[in-house]
Order: structure tokens, then sequence, then C-alpha cells
């Protein structure tokens, strides 16, 4: 049971690090992959400082981080004009 839940986490972990790109967005512009790069390079980083800051709900963050860093990618390419057509 332990080594189905350590599968279970390492799984999760490993999704996380996977490179999110938003579904539906305009990727006719000619700066989408740049604005895309950046977006994918600063934001896990400034969930990371924001979960920092939750006390003892970072703990929980492993399991919530995905989760966000998709979200707050999908608000970057928002914020650089790309409308989701999702």
């Amino acid at each position: 049971m332990v080594a189905m839940g350590r599968a279970v986490l390492l799984i999760v972990l490993l999704a996380g690090c996977a490179a999110y790109e938003p579904p539906g967005l305009d990727r006719s512009r000619s700066t989408y992959q740049t604005d895309l790069t950046e977006c994918q390079e600063n934001e896990p980083t400034a969930v990371d400082d924001y979960n920092a800051k939750l006390g003892p709900r970072w703990f929980a963050s492993p399991f919530r981080r995905p989760f966000q860093v998709r979200a707050a990618i999908r608000k970057c390419m928002a914020g650089k004009g790309y409308a989701d057509a999702g």
C-alpha cells in the first residue's frame, strides 16, 4: 500500500514538471512562442513564492502546484492578449 502511494506521488510530481501549454489560444501571432516560453519560465516561480507565504498550507503545495501553475500560465497568456478560444 505504501509503495502504491509513493508511485502515485511520483506520477503527480512528474506531471507537475511537464511543460504546460494552454489549449485554445490563438497561435497565429508571431510572438506566441516567445510569450508562451516567458510565461512557462516565470509563472512556476511566482506560484512557488505564493505557496511559500501560506504557512501550514504550504505542505499541500506539491499536490496543488500543477493546477496553480496551469492557471497562472493561462492568466499570463491572457494578460499578453491571447484570448482563450476553449
